[in-house]
Parts: structure tokens; C-alpha cells; sequence
């Protein structure tokens, strides 16, 4: 089944499971953690993320499953 996730640094926390915007995480790593393909990640417009060295994300699924990044 496909799940709607919610990313938002401005006041997500990573404690939170990201399924709803009231408990969106706050990190693009946290809500990576928790994909399955053919999930919906919704980025806030606001969000925000820096990073000290270099970062690769993999996003799961196959041709007409893949994780969508919404913003």
C-alpha cells in the first residue's frame, strides 16, 4: 500500500512517524528511513536542509511504483 509522508524543518520533528503534517519529520533522511515504494513524500515549501559533506539518497521502486518528492 502507498503512503502519504509529510517533510517539514520547520517545526517536523525526526521522533515523529511523518504520516500526517501535525507529524512530519524534519530531516530528508528520516523520511527516507521510513519508504516503501510508491509512497507520496509532500516537502514543505519552507524546508530547509545543510549538509556538511556530500549526500546520496536512494528512493525505492520500479518503473511505475517509484517514490514521489512533492513540492
Amino acid at each position: 500500500m502507498c503512503d502519504d509522508r509529510y517533510l517539514n524543518s520547520v517545526d517536523g520533528n525526526d521522533a515523529d512517524n511523518g504520516t500526517t503534517r501535525a507529524l512530519a519529520d524534519a530531516t530528508l533522511t528520516a523520511a527516507l528511513a521510513a519508504q516503501a515504494a510508491g509512497d507520496r513524500l509532500f516537502i514543505h515549501n519552507a524546508h530547509s536542509e545543510s549538509f556538511a559533506a556530500a549526500v546520496t539518497y536512494t528512493l525505492l521502486g520500479a518503473n511505475g511504483n517509484l517514490v514521489q518528492l512533492i513540492s
